[in-house]
């Protein structure tokens, strides 16, 4: 469905055992409008969005690749082994980093998330999960601790650079022991090849936003996280004057 992700970049690499986190909250109903104007999907605003937001940061660095990023999206695989849990794969979509209008790079991001879709359903949801289980967990355990410690992982081609999740939260208010909750800010974990992972929670008519991040290859995750809300209203508007 695409290519390798880009090569080496500071929210790609190696993550240490070190984290960071920053958080936000952005306009649900703004996300929703632009999707029903341009006849998306609420994840595919979210991932132009993200692609802006990381565009923009990039370029402040001198580090824009000529290649789309890749973004590791978690996908609900079926029941999980217990009752009453799930099982999670992956899907993986490529951002566009050539791209500096907003509504082109949203209808760029909605075919290529159309394409991966229909690659996850042809290959099956559970293919990677089900890989996984192919090789013994000892030798896996070992293999991962021979490429850490003689930083083979510096020679290995990332599958993803980054990953965005994005859950469906409350509708309705919500309450803990009699007081309103205002807020829920999601924290995702960290793969090989991504240093940040970008998790989302609906809430109400809100979008809370939560980033983990590993400080040795995100340098600023404030910054990434402070320009979500203005790339939203850059596609926003775009949609509403298209």
């Amino acid at each position: 469905i695409c290519s390798l992700a880009t090569g080496r970049m500071s929210i790609s690499g190696s993550p240490t055992d070190r984290r960071v986190a920053a958080f936000t909250a952005i306009s649900l109903a703004k996300a929703k409008e632009a999707k029903n104007a341009e006849k998306g999907t609420v994840n595919d605003v979210l991932l132009t969005v993200v692609a802006i937001a990381l565009r923009d940061y990039l370029m402040k660095r001198d580090e824009l690749p000529s290649r789309p990023i890749v973004v590791s999206v978690p996908v609900n695989a079926g029941e999980g082994k217990s009752e009453g849990t799930n099982t999670i794969s992956a899907m993986l979509v490529p951002l566009p980093m050539d791209e500096d209008d907003p509504i082109a790079l949203l209808h760029r991001i909605h075919d290529a998330t159309i394409e991966a879709k229909a690659f996850t359903l042809a290959t099956g949801p559970g293919t990677i999960a089900e890989l996984a289980e192919v090789v013994p967990h000892a030798f896996m355990n070992a293999a991962g601790l021979l490429m850490t410690l003689v930083s083979m992982s510096s020679l290995q081609p990332n599958m993803q650079n980054l990953i965005v999740s994005n859950v469906m939260g409350p509708p309705i208010p919500v309450f803990m022991a009699g007081a309103k909750v205002d807020a829920v800010y999601p924290m995702g974990p960290l793969m090989p090849g991504a240093g940040l992972n970008i998790t989302v929670l609906s809430n109400m008519d809100r979008m809370d936003v939560g980033i983990m991040a590993c400080p040795d290859l995100v340098e600023d995750v404030w910054e990434i996280a402070d320009a979500l809300s203005g790339a939203l209203d850059k596609v926003h508007n775009a949609a509403l004057s298209h």
